[in-house]
């Protein structure tokens, strides 16, 4: 451990030399004087901007875009700026960085014969967007991008949209979909783009170790630390040994995760950013907290966490408390572990609505100086009651007299009253508080809906804005099957709004209503089955309450359930039992006599027993899926009391 801090303080000091490919290109342009040559080599040092430091990218950006105003050339302009905007993404200049991109991307076209600079800014939106956690609003230039790819087969420009979907996806927790992503990217064919590639084989990775499959983890990170090695490309290199650092720790093989977490760390101080700074700074704090350093641990992230707040990097914040919780368990600092954990919550309910949040906490500390005030006006009413027996009794032994008496006990009144209308206010604003917070609740299950649905309905308009505006002519056999792939999506889409919409409209659900509604969509499955029935058995003698939240996840698990035995069993019985009479809450199963499937085989390009998994999770429930070949396929979901 010596020989890691070592490390990480000493070799940032000797400096690394830039890639042979950055150097040549340096010295190729110092000895150029041709205009046109100058600018192509300048464009092809900015390419290589994951390899350059900051100021390195920024005068080169800029002496391209002198020498495109010289030529007047407008889409080399325009291409310098996007390079220029990168520049401003590294500096932490979001905001600035979203405006360049909105007033370039109104200037320029998707079907201009240099389409490079409308898709660089299309991504580089969609970028910073994720960078402000505006997860939702930055699906909408990816998907844009990618329809109007596939329209055309502009398999490059395919493959960064969905890496960059499967990037959005994957920062909302939506790992399989992520996966679904990055999966179709690499089917894009050999001609992939080495930079995207090595990016979705680092974000499969990540995955990976996040779901505990560390080998599947470790494969995917070599393919990405040797393509970006081959490339000569410096950020993407830095990321996949970090990321590589975390799954040794991860499979408890922490001294193999000492050298790439230096050669990270190292790359890191040469070409800088502070939204992967911040990265590896969580991934030092996971790795102090696994070898039980927590005081270095601690460090590290309050420093990382000191970043990412003056960089707004809010997606970081929440990973880098993870960090600083796990070395506050370490330490056997429990006030503090409870305490970021709870920050933890925090951030993560800031995530799906910030206003509402900013509204909140404004309410709390309106009321809590309401609160602070009644305070002091009761210590004072408390000190004037004092102060008046005190001179009243004075004044009744030695003046004897009435005026004075009437006098406090007039004060005395009017404070009682003034003290009854302040309890008064307190509950009214108390009252608001709570009505506030429940409603952020229905508004969470609507954010919820809106980001499951934001692709579809994008999916929907860019594929009828293709149909009405395609650049080439399109056969009707062309225009049925768009027709038809939107039609399928809008009934998806509809079916899952009538469904969430049931379940937000309601603070709490009970049980058997729930029932009821798995038994009719149930039937209604089956009415078009000749050779297919359902028997139910239901035992519905208690009746529990459920959140609208965990009522959604259980009708999704046994929708996917129901589906997948239509459509995969092959059997001519399908049971649908529900039982609340025994030592669980609930106990729903779902069984068939089909032919079953080896539940330890992989399906790529299915996830929705993936799915079913996760939401069963969410909701603390235990789901059981259990299939033997020929035998049959049981899915039972339960919650104990």
């Amino acid at each position: 451990m010596h020989r890691l801090m070592i490390l990480l303080f000493v070799l940032p000091m000797l400096g690394i030399a830039q890639t042979a490919r950055v150097d040549s290109l340096k010295h190729a342009y110092a000895l150029t004087t041709d205009s046109d040559k100058r600018l192509k080599i300048a464009f092809a040092l900015c390419d290589q901007r994951q390899s350059m430091n900051m100021e390195n990218l920024l005068q080169y950006a800029s002496s391209a875009k002198q020498l495109a105003k010289q030529k007047k050339d407008f889409n080399s302009e325009a291409l310098a700026e996007s390079y220029l905007t990168n520049y401003l993404i590294k500096k932490g200049l979001n905001d600035s960085a979203l405006l360049v991109c909105n007033n370039f991307l109104e200037k320029l076209h998707y079907n201009d014969k240099n389409s490079k600079p409308y898709i660089r800014f299309s991504l580089l939106k969609g970028q910073v967007l994720i960078k402000k956690s505006k997860y939702k609003e930055a699906l909408a230039p990816f998907f844009s991008l990618l329809t109007r790819a596939e329209a055309i087969g502009d398999i490059l420009t395919e493959q960064s949209a969905l890496t960059n979907i499967g990037w959005v996806k994957m920062e909302m927790g939506q790992n399989s979909e992520a996966l679904r992503c990055f999966y179709d990217a690499l089917k894009k064919g050999a001609d992939n783009s080495p930079y995207t590639e090595s990016i979705t084989y680092i974000n499969m990775a990540a995955i990976y170790n996040n779901l505990d499959k560390r080998d599947s983890a470790e494969f995917y990170i070599k393919k990405a630390i040797t393509l970006s090695r081959g490339n000569q490309d410096l950020q993407t290199l830095a990321n996949a040994l970090a990321v590589e650092a975390s799954i040794f720790i991860d499979k408890k093989r922490v001294d193999k995760a000492e050298a790439p977490l230096a050669e990270a760390v190292n790359i890191r101080k040469l070409i800088g950013d502070p939204f992967y700074i911040v990265s590896d700074m969580m991934e030092l704090g996971n790795y102090y907290a696994q070898n039980k350093q927590s005081e270095k641990g601690i460090k590290v992230c309050r420093e990382g966490i000191a970043i990412a707040e003056k960089n707004r990097l809010d997606s970081k914040l929440i990973l880098l408390n993870m960090a600083l919780a796990d070395n506050y368990k370490v330490a056997g600092n429990s006030m503090m572990y409870e305490e970021t954990l709870l920050k933890i919550i925090s951030l993560k309910d800031s995530l799906y609505k910030k206003n509402s949040a900013e509204e909140l906490a404004e309410l709390q500390a309106k009321y809590d100086f309401q609160k602070q005030k009644n305070k002091i006006i009761q210590q004072n009413y408390e000190l004037s009651r004092e102060s008046y027996f005190f001179y009243g009794s004075v004044i009744l032994l030695f003046v004897v007299s009435i005026f004075s008496f009437i006098l406090f006990r007039q004060n005395r009144k009017k404070q009682q009253l003034q003290l009854r209308l302040i309890h008064e206010e307190n509950k009214r604003t108390s009252d608001i508080a709570v009505t506030t917070a429940k409603e952020g609740e229905r508004k969470r299950i609507a954010a919820e809906l809106h980001d499951n649905l934001g692709g579809q309905l994008s999916y929907i308009r860019s594929n009828m804005d293709f149909i009405l505006n395609a650049p080439v002519k399109l056969t009707e056999n062309d225009k049925l099957n768009r027709l038809h792939k939107i039609n399928e999506t809008a009934k998806s889409t509809i079916a899952d709004l009538r469904e969430t919409i049931w379940a937000s409209r309601k603070e709490i659900i009970h049980f058997d209503e729930l029932a009821d509604k798995l038994k009719l969509y149930a039937q209604h499955q089956l009415a078009h089955s000749t050779n297919l029935k359902m028997e139910i058995r239901d035992q519905i003698t208690d009746k529990p309450v459920l959140s609208s939240i965990e009522a959604l996840n259980i009708y999704r698990i046994f929708q996917e359930a129901i589906n997948n035995a239509l459509k995969y069993s092959d059997t001519g019985k399908i049971i649908l039992s529900i039982d609340t009479n025994s030592k669980f809450q609930y106990n729903i199963t779902l069984a068939d006599e089909g032919k079953g499937f080896d539940v330890s085989e992989t399906f790529p390009g299915h996830y929705g027993i993936d799915n079913m998994r996760e939401r069963a999770s969410q909701i603390s429930a235990i789901l059981d899926i259990n299939s033997q070949i020929n035998k049959g396929t049981t899915v039972t979901l339960s919650k104990l009391k």
